[in-house]
Formats: C-alpha cells, sequence, structure tokens
C-alpha cells in the first residue's frame, strides 16, 4: 500500500499494487483443493462395485407348494403380485413350481454357450417370456424352469427375472440319493450376478452344505469372482446349515453369509427359507431378510410364506 497527495483536489488518494504474496495465494489455495479432490477420487475408485448390482436387486424366495393345474392359479394370481409395483421382486426363485403359466411364451432351445451344462444334466432347462401387463401395455418377465419332475410335475424349480439372463446354469444334484435335486441358476446384468433357486432334500435337507460346495465349485473351477445368491427351501434351519458347512466346508463358510430372518417360513414351525450370498474371495453381506409380502397376507396357497431380501 502506498499514500499519494494529490495537491490539486487536496485529497488523499489510496492505490493498491499487486505483490509476490498475491500470486502465491491462490496458487497455494489451488494446489490443497486439487490435493482433496484427487484424494475422494482416488477413494472412490477403490471402492468395490462388484457387487452393487446383486445387492441393490429385491429378490424373493418362495416354495409355491405346487401342482399340475393348481399352479395355473399361484401363477397368475400370486406370483404375478409379487412381480408388481413398486416393491416388486427383480428376481424370485420359486421352488415346487408346478407348471408354468398357460400365457406364458416358449423361447428357442438354450444352447451352450448360453446354456452351460458342465455336467451334462439331463434335465430340461426352459426359457419362457410371460407378459404381466396387458396386450397394450406389457410388462415382459422371463421365466427360466428346470423340469426335475416329469412325472408328479410338482416339485421343479424356476426363476423369474426382470432382465433376460446372459446365461442359465444347471448343476446336478450335490448328493447321490433320489430326493436330491439339481441346481437351477442364472446370470445377469454385466456384473456377472448370479442367482440360484435350490430345494434341499426333504430329509432334513442334509444335502443343503453340499448345495453350497457345489456352486463355491463352480465358481472357483472357473475362477470367476462373481458374487452369487443362493435363494430357497433348505429343509433345515440357517444355524444347522451354518455349522454343517463350519464343520465339512470351511474354506467355502469363509467365503458366505447367511441372510435370514428369525421367525417360522414353514406351517409347520421351521424357518427353511432363506439365502446364502458369496463369492470364492468373500465379502461382506449387504442384504436383510424380510417374511412375507404384505399384498399376499390372506391369501396364500402354500404351506410356506415368501422371504424378502433387499440392501439395508
Amino acid at each position: 500500500m502506498c499514500c499519494l497527495i494529490n495537491t490539486n483536489a487536496m485529497a488523499f488518494e489510496t492505490r493498491r499494487y499487486i505483490t509476490i504474496e498475491d500470486v502465491l495465494m491462490p496458487v497455494q489455495v489451488y494446489r490443497w483443493i486439487f490435493k482433496q479432490l484427487s484424494f475422494w477420487t482416488l477413494t472412490l475408485l477403490v471402492v468395490p462395485l462388484s457387487h452393487a448390482a446383486l445387492f441393490d436387486r429385491v429378490a424373493v424366495t418362495w416354495n409355491l407348494q405346487g401342482s399340475s393345474h393348481a399352479s395355473e392359479s399361484k401363477w397368475n394370481v400370486s406370483i404375478r403380485q409379487l412381480l408388481r409395483g413398486s416393491d416388486r421382486a427383480q428376481v424370485l426363485a420359486i421352488q415346487e413350481a408346478g407348471s408354468v403359466p398357460d400365457s406364458a411364451e416358449l423361447m428357442p432351445q438354450l444352447t451352450p454357450p448360453r446354456l452351460d451344462n458342465p455336467h451334462s444334466v439331463q434335465v430340461p432347462v426352459e426359457e419362457y417370456r410371460w407378459n404381466i401387463g396387458t396386450r397394450s401395455r406389457p410388462e415382459y418377465r422371463w421365466i427360466y424352469f428346470s423340469r426335475n419332475d416329469a412325472g408328479a410335475n410338482r416339485v421343479n424349480v424356476a426363476i423369474v427375472t426382470e432382465e433376460r439372463a446372459n446365461r442359465v446354469i444347471i448343476l446336478p444334484p450335490p448328493a447321490s440319493y433320489a430326493s436330491a435335486r439339481p441346481i437351477l441358476g442364472v446370470e445377469v446384468g454385466s456384473a456377472g450376478d448370479t442367482y440360484f433357486s435350490i430345494h434341499a432334500s426333504a430329509n432334513g435337507g442334509t444335502d443343503a452344505a453340499l448345495i453350497v460346495n457345489a456352486v463355491h465349485n463352480y465358481f472357483a473351477t472357473a475362477n470367476n469372482n462373481a458374487p452369487f445368491m443362493i435363494m430357497g427351501d433348505w429343509n433345515r434351519s440357517p444355524q444347522a446349515l451354518n455349522t454343517q458347512l463350519a464343520t465339512n466346508h470351511p474354506a467355502v463358510h469363509a467365503n458366505i453369509n447367511l441372510v435370514n430372518q428369525g421367525s417360522a417360513t414353514q406351517r409347520s414351525g421351521g424357518n427353511l427359507d432363506y439365502a446364502v450370498t458369496g463369492s470364492i474371495t468373500g465379502g461382506a453381506n449387504l442384504m436383510r431378510a424380510l417374511l412375507g409380502i404384505a399384498s399376499l397376507v390372506g391369501q396364500l396357497s402354500s404351506d410356506h410364506t415368501p422371504v424378502r431380501f433387499q440392501r439395508y
């Protein structure tokens, strides 16, 4: 700062000159801002994104207790309700699926590489397109159907998705006894997120841990770190499955999480319907389980209650 005397006006006038401090100050401020932005940019970049889509989808599992024509109304009423609305299931795993609804359109036969059947399981796996909307305003869902029970047509398993599957997986029963069933899976989205619908054997779910081990081995063999979610009727409590995995398959147990709620899901009083999430390198669970679907209360035509899985 300097002060000059204006002799004509007899007044003081002040002038401001630029100094070296004025030049350096903004540079230091900009440098600080750049460091902060760089830190937060790098922090955001290292956040693992591979599991985001799996945990962000709303998933539901339900043992439909379906058989032949009895399952038609369950699909057209109860299943349709689960798939519509703001709280809809984006992935729905169904056990005892009966038959697909008559209105579902059979798609061309699934073949490799879109059908992944690494052990040549001799079970038909079909893809259907199902319009749950109207003719003028269609809402399409995709049904993936494993016809395990060609005789009674009751204990088939299915998966219904909002996104068409990139890949459909069928794995053999993990146990040799007759009540063990194949494992059906679908891969959706760009991150390889894979969902399985399973129905453990009725003799206390003795093959439940073998199912988890088989799915884990499927990904380990391919060195595939994509996240997976196994939903279904396990025919044993989550505590019993957790103990079975920890005892017989400790390496697999370290990489998975059980997602269940605390109430009974079956009329007999057992908590049998829940999910297992994981990958071959593990990871935190970001989902919670909720019992029942409000819109279906009072009209459930099954001895099982649907269980919903959504992000915390």
